[in-house]
């Protein structure tokens, strides 16, 4: 087996072949410190850069959510707010959940909550578009991930949460639209206070899913079981408040089925071909 003489001061990396070759004279010596040290000084980065070309090797970091300062500070808010409108809104959740299950209105609840109620229901309802473009952002990061290489994280964040707020106001102004043209004032008012209550506990019930997603790391496969779970108890409670108020008539099974499938199934499928669409676009 060949025997290499060991570094010594008098050896150093050459600049274009990466090879020791001897030092010639030079004003700063590169000799460690210690009367009896052989060995030479660590190669600094300078002259690892000239090894390669000038280029040192390197991958770049990953967006992540629990690293951005602007996300974790607008789920801080959204945090403190539901805290707070639930805390002062107590009385409202109890008697509008109340109401909600009897199928039809009385004014006293919400003649005493009013306006108060009226704002902090937009903020939720604002919290659930936010929390589901910031889900359906992992998710798609998770099947498409050459987005991120292609478009700023910002701007793909921002088209979910805008998807997401137009797909919510499509689906409330099928359903009010409708509902005017089918049925009676006053149960449109009681009808459409049901739908609000549903989307402020979907707000509520979004949001510890989104915190956990994005700093527990809780898995793809229990966020997709959770929103499964909260969509299908919005869906049923949906579905009971609807036929408490305008289909129980005789045949209002099948009218009820007929009116969800053309107001709950089309907005779905175009909240789905618009997000396939975007990413096949943004892809190509």
């Amino acid at each position: 087996m060949p025997i290499t003489a060991p570094l010594s001061a008098d050896t150093t990396l050459a600049s274009d072949t990466c090879m020791l070759r001897p030092v010639e004279a030079s004003p700063q010596p590169d000799v460690l410190a210690g009367a009896d040290s052989t060995w030479t000084a660590v190669p600094s980065l300078e002259e690892m850069a000239r090894c390669y070309g000038g280029r040192v090797a390197g991958d770049s970091l990953p967006f992540c959510f629990r690293n951005n300062d602007t996300i974790t500070s607008l789920l801080l808010l959204l945090l403190f707010v539901s805290t707070f409108i639930v805390s002062h809104g107590w009385a409202y959740f109890v008697s509008a959940t109340g109401e909600f299950f009897q199928g039809k209105r009385h004014d006293t609840i919400f003649d005493t909550h009013g306006e108060k109620a009226l704002h902090g229901g937009s903020i939720l309802v604002a919290q659930t578009a936010v929390c589901m473009g910031l889900l359906a952002f992992g998710f798609l990061d998770d099947y498409y991930p050459q987005q991120l290489l292609e478009y700023s994280p910002y701007v793909l964040l921002g088209f979910d949460i805008a998807v997401c707020t137009a797909w919510l106001l499509l689906r409330v102004g099928l359903f009010q639209l409708v509902n005017n043209i089918l049925f009676e004032r006053e149960a449109c008012r009681t009808w459409m206070n049901g739908m609000w209550l549903i989307l402020m506990l979907c707000g509520l019930l979004l949001l510890p899913v989104t915190l956990l997603a994005i700093y527990f790391d809780l898995n793809l496969a229990t966020q997709q079981s959770a929103l499964i779970l909260i969509g299908v108890v919005s869906e049923i409670l949906l579905v009971y408040k609807s036929y408490i108020t305008f289909f129980r008539h005789k045949g209002g099974i099948l009218h009820l089925i007929l009116y969800l499938c053309a107001l709950e199934i089309i907005p779905l499928l175009l909240l789905w071909r618009t997000f396939d669409w975007a990413n096949t676009f943004t892809l190509t």
